[in-house]
């Protein structure tokens, strides 16, 4: 793959609602050091007002600006349509409520060109009530590396919120649009859709630790719907959805029990494995059909992970 293209980057934002918040956030994207090639909002079927605001305030004035209206259906059916609309080669996802630091664009797209195997980028973010994230804190910049095996055999991948993940568009179009019927199921949380459908693809993904995207906290989330609960229940119904998301995309990308016995060569990919990542690669490795290849995977996940850990 040649040198990433500077000026081919798409900007989709989903918005439902959020008049008030979505001009901040299309701002933020336009006034990037290094510009995108088009910002594609997503209406979907707002009722203050938000797709007639957008039109006058910023498609007059600037040309990379498209206002795409729909019936309400919810944030997975909005990206959907985002997706299938943008034309850039690199896609950044942005909820109408968040905010982006000024060089964000600028430093995914430096750290795609450097690796040109690593397919969608995470990066950190603060919150605007101050707290510390708890999503996807890492200790600096990282390889996340491929998790297609893990996924499909523990539900387990990197997961941050959405406007905090960038992505070729190559790998998104993979897994997107998702099959009948999923996209109703959610309304809200599509970045679980997102980054679980990234892993499944086969996508090496990465992360850079500074925090140059704001992640808004206030009482009108639509499609947080609120600051997400942490109780035992919400966990449980969301945990249920996403696995009806898993099978629906292993199905989609046609994985079948075989996908599995990647996982030595994925673990490979991970840059600084944690003993959590090694713990769930060894219990996808126990998936693996027939004890000599599962002690085949184990081994080199062993010496995978303790050459890692002590090299040097």
């Amino acid at each position: 793959m040649g040198e990433l293209a500077r000026s081919n980057l798409s900007v989709l934002v989903n918005a439902y609602n959020y008049r008030r918040y979505v001009g901040e956030a299309v701002a933020s994207a336009l006034a990037q050091t290094l510009a995108p090639c088009e910002v594609v909002v997503v209406d979907d079927g707002s009722t203050d007002g938000t797709a007639e605001w957008l039109r006058a305030e910023f498609v007059a004035r600037d040309p990379r600006v498209r206002v795409i209206s729909q019936p309400n259906a919810g944030q997975l059916a909005a990206i959907e349509t985002a997706v299938a609309a943008a034309t850039g080669d690199v896609l950044f996802f942005l909820d109408a409520d968040d905010t982006w630091a000024p060089d964000y664009l600028a430093a995914v797209h430096a750290r795609l060109s450097a690796r040109p195997d690593v397919d969608y980028v995470f990066s950190g973010h603060s919150r605007s009530d101050g707290a510390v994230s708890d999503v996807l804190v890492e200790r600096g910049d990282r390889r996340l590396g491929r998790r297609s095996a893990q996924a499909y055999a523990t539900g387990k991948f990197p997961i941050s919120i959405t406007s905090t993940l960038a992505m070729r568009a190559t790998l998104a179009r993979r897994f997107l649009p998702t099959p009948p019927g999923l996209a109703p199921e959610w309304r809200t949380d599509a970045d679980q859709v997102l980054a679980l459908g990234a892993a499944l693809a086969g996508g090496c993904g990465d992360y850079l630790s500074a925090p140059r995207v704001c992640y808004r906290i206030h009482g009108a989330n639509h499609f947080a719907g609120r600051v997400r609960s942490r109780d035992q229940a919400s966990r449980k119904v969301l945990r249920a959805r996403t696995e009806r998301a898993r099978a629906a995309l292993v199905l989609r990308l046609g994985l079948g029990p075989d996908t599995v016995n990647r996982i030595g060569a994925e673990f490979a990919t991970i840059e600084r494995p944690t003993w959590r990542e090694f713990r769930r690669a060894w219990r996808t490795a126990a998936r693996a059909s027939g004890a000599r290849e599962r002690l085949r995977l184990q081994a080199a996940l062993c010496g995978c992970y303790l050459g890692r850990r002590f090299a040097g």
